[in-house]
């Protein structure tokens, strides 16, 4: 087996600051030059902030309407990136817990025409991953950055990472909490899946000729690459070893336990070889 070269970076300690605990700083590209502009103006928040979220620059488009930035206070806020009012406060949302991710995401979005023209615009919806374990998601207004109808999903023990990735060219978001799941838009309804595979720490999408909408995942101190099938099945596994052969389970109703019933040809009891082994060393 050919193994491929990794080139491994350092893993932080805690999320990247940049210039943004107590400030807001923003940098835009220059459409006619290409150059980095940074803006003068600082944006003071009453809070340390802790994570953030950009969406995808709009087909047509220059740049990101929104920044979504999460505060240590327990509320996520919607900042302007228009250049008219750039870094202006436009909407806030107070959470039940601390914010530990966020990802803007678009989706529900009308396929590209056969010239290229974009589609319909979908629905802009900022995922929210807690440190309590609980997903958030709300819908964005695309023009007044308004924050509304909000949905909650307990995902899991330990808080909420939330990557944005591609599945069927369209937008997903992939959350990692103890255990992993895919928010996505298929056949015209959304899906929030769990995924049949061991507990991922960080990931973002991946694309090769071989695999053009996969996964790049870390578990444990493993690279895994990761594609992703079956969309809108509700089938989802988790496999148990058993000693001997199954025979027959039921269902305790009262406490959701399954009973199962094992047994195999001259094969004895764990109480019999105990036995057994004292008689022969007697």
């Amino acid at each position: 087996m050919t193994s491929l070269p990794l080139r491994l970076g350092f893993k932080l300690s805690s999320p990247p600051r940049w210039a943004i605990r107590k400030a807001q700083r923003f940098c835009n590209p220059n459409k006619h030059t290409g150059q980095l502009n940074e803006y003068t103006e600082r944006k003071e928040m009453p809070s340390e902030a802790v994570c953030m979220a950009l969406a995808n620059v709009p087909a047509g488009e220059q740049r990101s309407r929104f920044l979504a930035v999460g505060l240590a206070d327990n509320t996520v806020r919607i900042i302007s990136l228009d250049p008219a009012d750039c870094l202006s406060p436009l909407s806030m949302q107070a959470l039940p817990a601390a914010a530990e991710s966020l990802c803007i995401v678009e989706m529900g979005a009308g396929e590209a025409g056969p010239e290229g023209e974009p589609g319909a615009r979908g629905i802009l919806y900022l995922n929210i991953g807690l440190q309590n374990g609980v997903l958030l998601r709300t819908v964005l207004d695309q023009v007044k950055g308004d924050l509304a109808d909000t949905r909650t999903r307990y995902l899991g023990s330990r808080p909420v990472k939330l990557f944005r990735i591609r599945m069927q060219g369209s937008e997903a978001v992939l959350a990692m909490s103890s255990r992993s799941w895919l928010s996505y838009y298929y056949q015209n309804r959304f899906h929030l899946t769990p995924l049949s595979y061991e507990s991922l720490e960080y990931a973002s999408g991946f694309s090769s000729e071989q695999c053009p909408e996969g996964i790049v995942a870390i578990s444990t101190n493993t690279l895994r690459i990761l594609a992703l099938e079956k969309l809108g099945a509700v089938f989802n596994q988790v496999s148990f070893p058993v000693d001997y052969t199954p025979r027959k389970f039921v269902i305790h109703q009262d406490s959701s336990h399954l009973i199962i019933t094992e047994t195999e040809h001259n094969a004895y009891t764990e109480e019999t070889k105990k036995q057994r082994r004292i008689q022969m060393a007697e």
